[in-house]
């Protein structure tokens, strides 16, 4: 740089003398002087196009996501610079978002956004999350996302090398992930931070500590998920596990999120219902049922007589406990109903009451309505026998 100073130094000091001859010489004929500074301007300008063309600006290098698709009202804001006021800006399919941006998605909008080491990233409505850093190569990334709320769905393409790092990260949690689909949720219960993560494939390790919780990291395998909360109170015993089914449709099923798996209340759903719910799926003793069913049905097979006269033998129905019709269960946010127009858990609830009371396992139900699906559903939580009731 200090020697294309010089040229340019030199450059001008010929100018001048270049004019300064023409002038003594010829003042006659001599045409009217030529503007020195605009000499100087041209010199300048060659010089910022050999720099550009040795030193290309790291900005036109710098990697960038890409918003690929967009459905309803999504926006972005830029970082603020230098102090300067930066307005929401409208998303759109195709815009290219850097470091340092921040994008929300409005009620009932949706965005997908592809990041340059080919993960996908699809945010659900309601939802903000800021890009931290994106520096990558073929050979090496650093990434970090800030999930401010809301849900978001994470595929990592790309497996991991030494030195890599992909980190999402969360007011409450940071979940590191080497090719990795996973789902998270980030948002407030009262004025708490929670954060929910369900893995579907490959391996995250979670960092916990900012929930107060007894361990610090967490591992989760595919079908795994956890509630900071539960974690903060419990510790790995927080860990749960997806029933088989419904790991498989939530793989198959590239656009949905998980629930939350807290109510504003703080009571914990039951996630594997919840979701059997809304993914259309049997309930889970239904679906054991005809598991079992088909397990112990007879073989038709041939055989002697003796044989197939033992499997005509009549099959006895099993002795069916008499049920007390008139019985009446409180159900927390429901009504006094006969038990017979019970589903079929609480009926079994309250026919096995007193076996339940021995064990010490009894439950209440409740009703509330899942984020997105706007009906009622119905969950069961644990309660000692002795706040039971009837």
């Amino acid at each position: 740089m200090l020697v294309k100073i010089l040229c340019l130094f030199i450059l001008s000091f010929q100018i001048v003398a270049q004019e300064n001859a023409e002038t003594t010489t010829t003042p006659e004929t001599s045409s009217p002087p030529v503007q020195l500074e605009n000499k100087v301007d041209e010199g300048h300008k060659e010089i910022e196009k050999e720099d550009k063309k040795e030193n290309p600006s790291k900005d036109e290098n710098k990697p960038r996501a890409i918003a690929k698709i967009i459905r309803g009202d999504v926006y972005f804001i830029a970082k603020a610079m230098d102090g300067e006021e930066t307005k929401e800006q409208k998303l759109e399919q195709g815009s290219e978002i850097e470091p340092g941006h921040t994008i929300t998605t409005k009620d009932k909008s949706f965005a997908q956004i592809s990041l340059p080491d080919e993960t996908i990233l699809n945010i659900g409505p309601n939802s903000q999350m800021m890009i931290e850093q994106l520096d990558v190569t073929t050979t090496s990334r650093k990434i970090s996302l800030l999930h401010i709320n809301g849900q978001i769905r994470s595929l990592i393409n790309r497996k991991s090398v030494e030195g890599d790092s992909w980190k999402l990260n969360t007011k409450a949690v940071s979940v590191g992930v080497r090719g990795t689909e996973f789902l998270s949720n980030a948002y407030l219960v009262g004025a708490k931070d929670t954060t929910d993560v369900a893995l579907l494939k490959g391996e995250v390790l979670a960092d916990v500590s900012k929930t107060g919780a007894s361990v610090k990291d967490i591992t989760l395998k595919p079908g795994q998920f956890f509630n900071s909360s539960e974690i903060a109170s419990k510790g790995l015993d927080g860990i749960k596990t997806l029933s088989k089914d419904v790991l498989e449709s939530l793989q198959q099923n590239a656009e949905d999120f998980l629930p939350k798996l807290q109510d504003l209340n703080g009571d914990l759903i039951d996630l594997d219902k919840s979701l059997r719910s809304s993914l259309g799926l049997p309930p889970l003793a239904a679906a054991a049922g005809l598991l079992g069913a088909v397990a112990t049905a007879p073989l038709l097979t041939g055989g002697s007589d003796d044989d197939k006269k033992e499997e005509e033998k009549p099959v006895l129905a099993p002795v069916k406990k008499e049920e007390n019709t008139k019985s009446r269960v409180v159900i927390k946010g429901g009504k006094h109903k006969e038990l017979k127009d019970q589903p079929w858990d609480i009926r079994d609830a309250m026919i096995n009451a007193s076996d339940k009371r021995v064990d010490n396992t009894c439950f209440f139900w409740f009703y509330k309505s899942i984020p997105g699906s706007g009906d009622l559903e119905r969950f069961r939580r644990e309660r000692s026998c002795e706040d039971y009731e009837y």
